[in-house]
């Protein structure tokens, strides 16, 4: 990707995208496996110089990709695809870790009983599962772009997913004409910060969305559109390297 998110020339984006109105925001159930963008918690590995995962300066809040660990004040990125994955954990106490990951209404997902607000798998009780909604995206360090990495929100992050995914369906976008069609989930570029939050349990820290702007660069959309029908025919999940924060 050779361009930075904006251009000289006139162009407008709309254009472009008429012909794939509301493309992405349908929110299929398609696969695809990508490093991630995490967030540095106060009592993160990142932090314990004796931990694999300690990072030599940095700090809670920051954000983290997984797979250069480079840090982050803030990062831009265009969403790509969406993904609704239900994933099992193995507790804590009994090793831990990653066991299967599914789509919401798979058959072969394990029945659960709600124990202390935990879903845990009734089969195999020493496991749970967790909601997670994840958003593959192209990310930039201001206009220098870092490629595709996963977005995953869970847990207290939920809710804040669901408002962005109600900003990424209520997006319009005007063409030339005056027609106002639905916006596609990659049509905008928006800005990924954290924010510290607390309750009597605690502190910790949020992933915020900003509003986000229409994408400006008749170049960057073209490869958008590009990499996001490619995305749509994958069939693999999302599967975190990590267990969940």
């Amino acid at each position: 990707m050779k361009t930075a998110l904006k251009e000289k020339e006139e162009f407008l984006p709309a254009e472009l995208l008429e012909g794939l109105e509301g493309e992405g925001v349908e929110f299929s159930q398609d696969e695809v496996v990508y490093p991630f963008i995490s967030r540095i918690q106060a009592n993160g590995p990142q932090l314990i110089k004796s931990d694999a995962k300690y990072i030599e300066g940095a700090v809670p809040g920051q954000l983290v990709h997984t797979t250069t660990n480079k840090l982050y004040d803030k990062l831009n990125f265009i969403p790509l695809k969406f993904q609704h994955v239900i994933i099992q954990w193995r507790d804590r106490d009994s090793g831990g870790g990653f066991v299967a990951a599914f789509s919401p209404g798979d058959p072969g997902m394990p029945r659960t009983q709600k124990i202390d607000n935990v879903d845990v798998c009734i089969d195999d009780p020493q496991s749970y599962l967790e909601t997670n909604l994840q958003y593959i995206c192209l990310f930039f360090d201001g206009d220098e772009p870092i490629g595709p990495a996963v977005l995953s929100c869970n847990k207290s992050q939920l809710k804040y997913a669901k408002r962005f995914n109600v900003g990424l369906a209520n997006k319009k976008l005007t063409l030339s004409n005056g027609n106002v069609i639905k916006a596609p989930i990659f049509s905008h570029i928006y800005e990924l910060s954290t924010v510290q939050e607390s309750n009597a349990k605690g502190a910790w820290y949020s992933f915020t969305f900003g509003q986000g702007t229409p994408v400006s660069s008749k170049e960057l959309l073209s490869e958008v559109i590009g990499q996001a029908k490619t995305m749509k025919e994958l069939e693999q999940v999302f599967v975190p390297t990590d267990e969940s924060e």
